[in-house]
């Protein structure tokens, strides 16, 4: 998985489970004004981990909360869970993400804006 310009992310956290996974939330902003966000979760662990997630969004009116689906995610590899578009136009978007780790929570991301 690969970010560029129109991503804004905040810095990687390591999970409150493992410092060897580690999540960041994404702002994506494109050029037709439509902006979502992304949760990124990174394995550097040996073993394979179990992990969901849950995304907020808001931006223009627009808000929303989607749960990401419990998925696997093998050692070395990095996985993205992405939110909904939404048009923001030129408005400020903000977004923020919470990890689930092998069956625990952990607190949500600080903000990420656009």
């Amino acid at each position: 998985m690969s970010t560029n310009s129109t991503w804004n992310c905040g810095d990687y956290e390591n999970h409150v489970v493992s410092n060897n996974v580690r999540f960041k939330t994404c702002v994506v902003h494109n050029a037709n004004g439509d902006a979502q966000t992304v949760l990124v979760v990174q394995n550097r662990a040996s073993v394979a981990v179990a992990i969901e997630g849950w995304l907020e969004f808001e931006g223009a009116g627009s808000e929303y909360t989607v749960f990401c689906a419990p998925s696997p995610l093998n050692p070395g590899y990095t996985h993205g869970c992405y939110g909904p578009s939404a048009q923001v136009g030129s408005a400020v978007a903000k977004g923020r993400a919470q990890l689930e780790l092998n069956g625990v929570w952990d607190t949500y991301s600080r903000y990420v804006y656009n």
